[in-house]
């Protein structure tokens, strides 16, 4: 099958729009060398590098969207922060959040009523 250049930047543009990227670094004020600049699919799970306290949204996800950080690396244990990735209570771009914890794995899933448009 071959696609065109056209075909290929359509589906470039979708998928950065589906995925919200974040910094994240190893204290709980944005402060020390950066852990890891994480792209967390729509409605996947993402396991960290590294322990992270706190992050900051570089680029928001697709509608309804959370942000989810987890304890242990993986995205079935104990829940340390909920943020929405976009729409109307997304958290602020370029700003330091702090997590309440130390996490290793973030999740983005649907929450509509959470996370409106």
């Amino acid at each position: 099958m071959h696609f065109s250049q056209l075909t290929l930047g359509a589906l470039s543009l979708f998928a950065a729009t589906n995925a919200y990227v974040v910094r994240l670094f190893p204290d709980a004020h944005c402060a020390g060398p950066l852990v890891e600049e994480r792209n967390v699919w729509d409605n996947t799970c993402a396991y960290i590098k590294g322990p992270f306290q706190s992050y900051s949204l570089k680029t928001g996800g697709g509608s309804f969207q959370l942000i989810t950080a987890y304890e242990p690396q993986n995205c079935a244990g104990k829940e340390l922060y909920h943020g929405c990735s976009q729409g109307a209570n997304q958290v602020p771009k370029n700003v330091c959040i702090g997590i309440g914890g130390t996490a290793h794995a973030l999740s983005s899933y649907s929450r509509a009523g959470q996370c409106p448009n």
